[in-house]
């Protein structure tokens, strides 16, 4: 019974942009299979989300994000906050993070805030997506009128590339080929692809609402 009542949460959860789960399939994550979303259950207490190597944590309230190591002070991360709906994909080594979040609802606009980790301070220092978010409206195929957005997949090459999806309406041209970019840790694009080519490529990073 719970896992019926996990997989029609999932189903409902899907936009439109992207199918319902596969009744018959358990994913993990919601845009990325390694995604964890932060559970607050009121204003003063907050979730924590540690690294891989566990010495890092991102904190989560209702009122801020914040990045610490280990004992050390904590550093505001400066993105909106909507913790039913945020989703955090740390990099296997441990040096690198992305966060996504929708703006209002499941259906977005969602955003994606990348950030690499300063090797000589520890430091998160924020990727810049610009020629990303650039090429959003010619990859979706729309006419401007519908709100747009970009969420993380995944990391592809430990925290040297990461996954970026295109989410547009249904009535947007990409609705049927969900684009995809290859970004390096710069932010440069390396390649455009479908979603059923990064599957190919890399089976275990999509989320459940690419099933």
């Amino acid at each position: 019974m719970r896992l019926m009542s996990m997989l029609f949460f999932m189903a409902a959860f899907a936009s439109q942009s992207v199918s319902a789960a596969d009744p018959g399939l358990i994913c993990k994550g919601m845009w990325s299979a390694n995604g964890l979303q932060p559970h607050v259950g009121d204003a003063f207490t907050a979730d924590e989300i540690p690294s891989p190597n566990k010495q890092y944590v991102l904190s989560f309230t209702e009122d801020a994000v914040q990045f610490r190591y280990q004992g050390g002070n904590p550093i505001d991360i400066a993105i909106p906050i909507n913790l039913s709906l945020m989703e955090v994909i740390w990099s296997p080594a441990s040096d690198a993070f992305a966060i996504n979040v929708s703006e209002v609802d499941a259906n977005g606009p969602w955003k994606t805030y990348v950030y690499r980790l300063d090797p000589s301070s520890a430091t998160p220092r924020e990727i810049g997506l610009d020629p990303v978010l650039a090429q959003i409206p010619e990859l979706a195929g729309c006419d401007g009128a519908q709100p747009l957005g970009v969420v993380t997949i995944g990391w592809l090459q430990q925290e040297s590339e990461f996954a970026v999806a295109v989410v547009a309406p249904k009535s947007c041209r990409s609705a049927a080929s969900r684009p995809m970019l290859r970004i390096a840790s710069t932010g440069k694009i390396l390649e455009t692809l479908s979603i059923e080519a990064l599957k190919a490529r890399w089976p275990h990073v999509s989320g459940c609402r690419w099933q």
